[in-house]
């Protein structure tokens, strides 16, 4: 096994670590090609994308996973349709990996396929879809997201306001004053309301930045306004 120590003596070794560690990627032990991949990841060379692709296929669940992670790091367009199609791995931590992935990357055309990964029979899965359609930040994934607000998974629901809040959905503003509030007003698991406050603040953020912008706008016209008036007067 590769401590973590020794992880840490790999990485900074950097690329000179690379070859050796593709090698590794078809050891026998996938606990070893596990670690290599996630090492591999870590690195961030675009080069070892089509080894990496590659491992997508492991027949081991986990190194697949690992496979998606590192391919998420990478952020390389070229993966997209791979990590797309490992939505529909019939291991649900594959297709949670290959989510979060898809979330860093960042494509608009894959919200589609994320969006059915709403439905999922695993919350892991549904969560990190959540969460990846908030960071892509297109507003055809709101339906179903709001959807998601009605999970009955914890995660997915807090997963589903994160998600909300990044898509900058000041409509929920209301519900979620109403998720805060304390027992028994509000029956809603503490991961949720933890999820509700920091969208709140976020939010509110987002909106008193708007209106100072404005307020800065106005008066800036109007100081226009009344410098070209004053020249004019001046003529």
């Amino acid at each position: 096994k590769i401590s973590a120590a020794a992880t840490k003596a790999i990485l900074r070794i950097g690329d000179l670590a690379i070859g050796p560690l593709i090698k590794v990627l078809k050891d026998k032990k996938p606990e070893v090609r596990a670690i290599a991949t996630n090492i591999l990841g870590k690195i961030g060379d675009a080069r070892v994308i089509d080894q990496l692709v590659q491992v997508l296929n492991d027949e081991v669940a986990w190194v697949r996973a690992a496979a998606a992670e590192a391919l998420g790091r990478l952020a390389n367009f070229d993966t997209v349709g791979h990590l797309v199609k490992l939505l529909g791995d019939e291991n649900y931590l594959v297709r949670a990996s290959a989510a979060e992935a898809l979330g860093k990357l960042r494509d608009e055309s894959t919200v589609p396929d994320l969006l059915k990964c709403l439905n999922d029979e695993m919350a892991l899965v549904k969560t990190a879809a959540a969460i990846a359609l908030g960071k892509i930040g297109n507003r055809s994934a709101l339906d179903g997201l709001i959807k998601a607000l009605e999970d009955t998974d914890a995660p997915v629901r807090a997963a589903a306001i994160e998600a909300l809040a990044d898509l900058r959905q000041v409509g929920i503003l209301e519900y979620l004053k109403r998720i805060v509030l304390p027992w028994p007003w509000s029956r809603e698991s503490p991961e949720v309301k933890r999820a509700a406050k920091k969208a709140l603040k976020k939010l509110k953020e987002m909106i008193d930045k708007e209106l100072l912008e404005a307020d800065l706008g106005s008066s800036q016209a109007n100081w226009a306004n009344e410098e070209t008036t004053d020249k004019k007067s001046l003529l």
